[in-house]
């Protein structure tokens, strides 16, 4: 009943735009999803990767890290990075019996993806199991550095997003391309993390994201909008120092507003913190209703925030 009715209020709330199909292909018995070129595309049917039993291992074969659906950034002249891609499910679902698959994932130098009106489910505790993955490349971020070596792909990798850059040799805090990513109306069911997501001006709302981990979200970069999702953690699996339903990072100016952030674990288990800011200045947390977290925002780093009409007051 649940998933009738989330397909119709997806039909609902999908706008009436021209849109090319998401180009199917066939590995195995399962299909993936795949856009390589600018513009914009709808899901045309669900796409769900079954378990794949190998007989030379007699076991389930493992896919941890594989997407099920692909947006690539193209590599010809005739479109340029810094295209619009507008990926639409149309009320569709994206999700594996599988475990540690990645829901929806970019490669390349991608900018204003779009990513709309459809349903994830994702199972899985490894680091690489995400809804929605879609990273910086190492182009689009600059001096972050590794004891004196520079290594841009850093606030994306998990062994670095809790590295202040005040530690660092010196350096100054890294410097981000605008992305312009917009991730909206979506249902996402994830084990790891719900999305992870790089880049300036990025937007998540008006979706839920749940999660069997800590952490549902991890946006790095400046001026991330955060508002009108719910956002769910269980608190299953390892537990770090830095974890917090809403994680950001070199996230100057962002906004988090509106969210129910819920903390959903054993009887007598609280989560530490809704939101960890790390290096993050100048970011505004204005009405969230945040339940099962002993405060609403931790700093790490250099961080500065002004909160506002938290409920309940905590």
């Amino acid at each position: 009943m649940r998933l009738l009715f989330f397909k119709l209020m997806m039909l609902c709330c999908s706008t009436a735009v021209a849109c090319d199909s998401v180009r199917l292909v066939s590995i195995g018995r399962n299909q993936s999803g795949y856009v390589d070129r600018p513009g914009t595309y709808c899901l045309g049917k669900d796409l769900h990767h079954t378990d794949v039993f190998d007989l030379e291992t007699f076991s389930t074969k493992r896919y941890t890290g594989s997407y099920i659906l692909k947006i690539k950034e193209a590599r010809d002249s005739g479109s340029p990075a810094g295209d619009y891609y507008r990926i639409d499910l149309s009320g569709h679902s994206v999700s594996a019996a599988t475990v540690d698959m990645v829901g929806i994932r970019s490669s390349g130098r991608l900018r204003r993806a779009y990513v709309l009106n459809g349903r994830i489910i994702v199972p899985g505790r490894d680091v690489n199991n995400i809804g929605v993955f879609i990273p910086l490349s190492n182009k689009d971020v600059e001096g972050f550095h590794i004891g004196g070596t520079v290594l841009n792909y850093g606030p994306g990798l998990p062994e670095y997003e809790d590295t202040p850059f005040t530690g660092l040799q010196g350096q100054g805090k890294p410097r981000y391309t605008t992305t312009n990513h917009v991730i909206e109306n979506m249902d996402i069911r994830a084990g790891y993390r719900g999305i992870v997501i790089g880049g300036g001006n990025n937007v998540i709302r008006d979706s839920r994201i749940e999660v069997d981990g800590y952490t549902a979200l991890y946006a790095y970069g400046p001026g991330t909008i955060i508002e009108n999702n719910t956002i769910i953690v269980h608190g299953k699996g390892d537990k770090k120092q830095w974890d917090a339903a809403i994680k950001l990072r070199d996230a100057d100016n962002a906004i988090v507003r509106n969210n129910r952030i819920q903390f959903d674990g054993s009887l007598f288990e609280k989560g530490d913190a809704a939101i960890n800011l790390l290096d993050s200045d100048n970011v505004k947390v204005e009405g969230n209703m945040i339940t099962g977290h002993r405060r609403a925002v931790r700093v790490n780093g250099v961080s500065t925030f002004v909160e506002s009409d938290t409920k309940p007051s905590l």
